[in-house]
């Protein structure tokens, strides 16, 4: 695998950058980000490319936008081809695969019969189905690095340098795919301010980072929560399954 270029595209967790970045023997990785999980395209780009910089990650990347999976598969495939066409000269030895990119990853083996497919399963990285190494897990740090947020000291979240409205989080961290993010009401909390301060929050960071990159939970603030989000990206029914 040395000296290879891998083409990465994402379309359901940025987490699948860090790990694609942990790989060894790759001399170039090319990410085909799509514009619903990078809706700033150009600045969420640079940022992102920044973050993997700080986060101590050398191999050199290369990005591109292409049209995800939302926009149909005939919209999606278009776009895979317009990209293609004008990156003629491109030409990727690995292709890394995950399941949230199926219709990318078919388009893409078809457009590259001879590229490998690097995948994982669990920890283990497989090319062409043959494990050839492990990685570790991705870290909360990390993964809120490269989506531009950070916790401060109080267990506040900060998107893009600005410390958003919503309280202290209650709980947090990793799942399989994506990170989730759980907000409590305590007694001394005002519902009506504080399910306002939540809500606008998340619409923030959904703004900056689309749709599936957090799994949102605000517990104890009532009706006035569900009334005022989306029931597809906040969840109000304290269930406990989503950590």
């Amino acid at each position: 695998m040395n000296g290879a270029k891998m083409l990465v595209p994402v379309g359901g967790s940025r987490g699948n950058i860090l790990q694609a970045c942990k790989l060894e023997g790759v001399a170039e990785i090319h990410l085909l980000l799509t514009h619903s999980m990078f809706p700033g395209a150009g600045d969420s780009a640079i940022e992102l490319v920044r973050s993997l910089v700080e986060l101590g990650f050398e191999t050199p990347v290369r990005v591109s936008f292409i049209d995800g999976p939302d926009a149909g598969p005939g919209g999606c495939r278009k776009s895979i081809y317009n990209w293609a066409e004008k990156n003629s000269d491109y030409m990727p030895d690995m292709i890394f695969v995950t399941a949230s990119t199926n219709l990318i990853i078919a388009t893409l083996s078809h457009m590259f019969p001879d590229s490998s497919l690097v995948s994982l399963r669990g920890a283990e990285v497989l090319l062409d189905g043959d494990l050839i190494s492990t990685v570790g897990p991705i870290d909360v740090e990390s993964y809120l690095a490269i989506h531009g947020m950070k916790l401060d000291s109080d267990n506040r979240l900060i998107l893009n340098g600005e410390l958003l409205e919503a309280p202290a989080l209650a709980h947090w961290g990793m799942t399989r795919y994506n990170m989730f993010l759980t907000w409590e009401k305590n007694q001394e909390e005002s519902v009506t301010k504080e399910h306002r301060l939540i809500a606008s929050s998340i619409r923030k960071i959904v703004k900056s980072v689309g749709i599936g990159s957090f799994k949102f939970n605000a517990f104890g603030y009532g009706p006035q929560m569900a009334n005022t989000t989306d029931p597809k990206i906040v969840n109000t029914i304290d269930g406990r399954e989503e950590e």
